[in-house]
C-alpha cells in the first residue's frame, strides 16, 4: 500500500484523479441512453469483460455523476485493477448507498489493512464474517488486523464462534495455521494446515499459505508446487497468479515469470499491475520497444497510476531522455508531494538533465519524507 493511499485514507476528500472526473462529468446532460448503457455494463460486468465495463460506467457518470450503480461497480473494477486510491472513495461512497453489500466490506478491509488501519480493517472483516463466516479474504483480514498478542488471543477464540455456525471447514484450520505461522509455532502449523488440506486440497487459501510457508524455509521446490496449484485454482486475473509470478521472479526464474504474465496479460487484461510488472522485467532485459508498449497498454487504462508513471519516467533515462523523465516525474509529483521514492527518482532525473539545483532541492526534500 503506497504512502499516498495512506494519506487518503485518512481524509474524506477524492483523490485528485477521481474528483476532476466527477467534476468534469457534472455539467453534462443526462442522456436517455442511460439505462440501456447501465444493462450494457452490468452485462460485460457479469460476463467479467471489466474493462468494457469499466468503460460504460464511466460514460453513465458523465450523464449522471450520481448514479449509484455505476459508482458501486467502477469502485470494484478499479479495485481488482490495483488502482486503491480511485477505488476506496468509490467504495466508501458506494457503502453509503449499498451499506448491505458485503464485497464492498470485504474489498474496504483489504485497503484498510495495507494501509496500517487495523481496527477499520477488523470492523471491515466482522460485518463480513457475521453473515458470511467461510470468507477467506475477510478470514485472512480478520486475523492479520490483530497485531497485538491479546488481539489475537480474542480473535482465535472468535474465530470458534464462526467455526460453530459453519462447521468444520477447511478455512478456519488455515486461518489458524497463519495464526501459528505469525507466532513462529511450527508444530501447530503443520496440524493445522494438514487438517485444512485433507477437508479441502484444492483450498486455493491453503495452498499459497503452504508455499509462503515453504519458500521462507528455503524449500523452493515444494514451496513451486504449492502457489503453482494455487495459481492453477484461482480465475484469471486474481492476485494469486501474480504472487505466483511473484514467486519465480524471487528464485531467479524471469523467463517463467514472464510467461506467467503474458498468462495474465492475455487473461485478465483489466490487471494493471501485471503489465506493470511485465514491463519492469522488460525495462531491465533492455527491451525498451516492449516495455513502452506494456506500459501503455497499463496507462491506457490506468492514466495516474503512479508506479507505471515512474517506470516509464525510468524508462526514458534508459534511453537517454532525461528531459522527458523530468515532466512525467514533475507533473505526478504536483499531486504526491510527499511521496519520498517519487521525490528521489525526480531529483535523479533532474540531475541526469542537468538541473542540479533543483535535483538537490528534490533529493533533500526526499531524504526529509523518507529518512
Amino acid at each position: 500500500m503506497t504512502p499516498q493511499l495512506l494519506r487518503m485514507l485518512r481524509s474524506p476528500v477524492l483523490p485528485w484523479t477521481l474528483l476532476a472526473i466527477l467534476l468534469s462529468f457534472a455539467g453534462c446532460s443526462r442522456g436517455s441512453k442511460t439505462d440501456k448503457q447501465l444493462a450494457t455494463a452490468d452485462q460485460d460486468y457479469q460476463a467479467r469483460q471489466f474493462e468494457k465495463a469499466k468503460i460504460e460506467y464511466l460514460n453513465i457518470l458523465r450523464q449522471q455523476p450520481t448514479n449509484s450503480v455505476a459508482i458501486l461497480r467502477l469502485g470494484k473494477i478499479l479495485f481488482r485493477q490495483g488502482q486503491f486510491e480511485e477505488s476506496f472513495s468509490l467504495l466508501n461512497e458506494g457503502r453509503k448507498r449499498f451499506p448491505e453489500d458485503l464485497e464492498v466490506a470485504e474489498q474496504l478491509s483489504t485497503l484498510y489493512l495495507g494501509a496500517g488501519q487495523f481496527e477499520k480493517a477488523r470492523a471491515e472483516a466482522v460485518k463480513v464474517l457475521n453473515l458470511q463466516p467461510t470468507n477467506e479474504s475477510a478470514l485472512s483480514s480478520f486475523l492479520a488486523s490483530a497485531q497485538k498478542p491479546a488481539d489475537r488471543i480474542a480473535a482465535l477464540k472468535q474465530l470458534t464462534v464462526w467455526e460453530k455456525q459453519a462447521g468444520d471447514r477447511a478455512c478456519f484450520h488455515v486461518v489458524r495455521a497463519q495464526a501459528a505461522l505469525r507466532g513462529n509455532d511450527t508444530n501447530t502449523f503443520e496440524l493445522e494446515l494438514s487438517k485444512a488440506l485433507a477437508l479441502d486440497p484444492k483450498s486455493v487459501l491453503a495452498q499459497q499459505t503452504l508455499g509462503i510457508a515453504r519458500w521462507s524455509e528455503g524449500r523452493t521446490n515444494q514451496a513451486e508446487q504449492a502457489f503453482s496449484t494455487a495459481a492453477r485454482l484461482s480465475p484469471p486475473g486474481d492476485v494469486v497468479r501474480m504472487n505466483f509470478a511473484g514467486f519465480l521472479l524471487g528464485i531467479g526464474r524471469v523467463e517463467d515469470a514472464k510467461a506467467q504474465l503474458t498468462e495474465i496479460n492475455h487473461d485478465a487484461p483489466e490487471r494493471t499491475a501485471a503489465w506493470v510488472v511485465h514491463a519492469e522485467i522488460l525495462l531491465n532485459q533492455t527491451n525498451y520497444v516492449e516495455c513502452d508498449r506494456l506500459l501503455g497498454r497499463a496507462l491506457g487504462q490506468a492514466p495516474n497510476d503512479v508506479g507505471a508513471i515512474m517506470l516509464r519516467a525510468q524508462l526514458r533515462l534508459a534511453e537517454q531522455k532525461p528531459a522527458e523523465a523530468v515532466k512525467l516525474l514533475k507533473a505526478v509529483a504536483e499531486h504526491h508531494p510527499r511521496y519520498g521514492l517519487l521525490q528521489f527518482k525526480l531529483g535523479i532525473a533532474q540531475m541526469m538533465n542537468e538541473e542540479l539545483t533543483d535535483a538537490i532541492a528534490s533529493l533533500n526534500k526526499a531524504i526529509t519524507l523518507d529518512p
